[in-house]
């Protein structure tokens, strides 16, 4: 992959999009442009490096870097502008119908089936932030790759994936002590996230942050209000010793009704 120098602007005349992400026209097309702290630059390059060669046999949900940027002293990456909005935004817009919302969340969940014909590949980041939903092709693409685990890659920080949250109660999570924390990332951190994602949608909640005590009584409040037994023991399996099951072709059991009830309990 290609670094561009951009040596005719600087960052403060850019779009900025949110902490270290712009926008960027190159070559008249609409790009993304994200610096990277240079304290592990060099790792978040070499999976940058290994998504672009490995690029033609990665799903399409991924949005893969074209072109490595250099800005004074300040070094990221580049990428494609990705029309749509957050799924944050679409789960949480009263205005978007709850069978829609559903279907979204099903296509996180056919994303992380397909990951399991590619050894080695885990999203890590995995969060509503980080995937786009485009309301008129349907499609999702997941964004922000550079925390994606790949091959020899490290695991870095994640939004979910922290030692002071729910997965600190199971030992199937590999939780690093190096200069800061951090949990590796395989598949049952990626289901993890994903069901965060659900639950905290469910529940108006921050899940994630739950001690075991107070998760399990979160449990038997969904059973309270229908939930079904099947997807109720997808979200047990978080903190039990045995691998993480994907909840996807349980999601359609959910319904609106189950969602307001489980909202005023909580």
């Amino acid at each position: 992959m290609n670094t561009i120098n951009i040596d005719d602007t600087s960052l403060r005349d850019l779009k900025n999009l949110s902490d270290y992400t712009y926008i960027y026209y190159y070559k008249n097309i609409k790009k993304i442009l994200k610096i990277l702290s240079s304290d592990n630059y060099e790792d978040k390059r070499y999976v940058l490096d290994e998504l672009y060669k490995n690029r033609d046999n990665i799903p399409d949900e991924i949005v893969i870097p074209d072109h490595y940027v250099k800005i004074g002293d300040d070094k990221g990456y580049m990428f494609d502008y990705v029309e749509g909005n957050t799924l944050f935004y679409v789960l949480y817009n009263r205005y978007i119908s709850f069978e829609e919302k559903k279907y979204y969340i099903k296509k996180v969940g056919y994303l992380l089936d397909k990951l399991d014909s590619y050894k080695g590949l885990h999203i890590n980041d995995l969060h509503e932030g980080n995937i786009i939903v485009n309301l008129y092709t349907k499609l999702i693409k997941v964004i922000d790759i550079d925390s994606i685990k790949i091959g020899n890659s490290i695991s870095f920080p994640a939004q979910y994936l922290r030692k002071n949250s729910l997965l600190n109660y199971s030992n199937k999570y590999h939780i690093v002590n190096d200069s800061y924390e951090y949990v590796r990332a395989d598949r049952n951190t990626d289901i993890y996230c994903y069901i965060m994602m659900i639950l905290n949608y469910i529940t108006n909640d921050l899940v994630d942050i739950m001690n075991k005590n107070e998760y399990y009584e979160l449990l038997y409040k969904l059973s309270i209000c229908g939930i079904s037994n099947d997807l109720l023991d997808c979200f047990s399996r978080l903190i039990e010793s045995d691998d993480n099951i994907n909840p996807v072709e349980y999601i359609d059991s959910l319904e609106e009704e189950q969602i307001l009830k489980a909202r005023y309990l909580i």
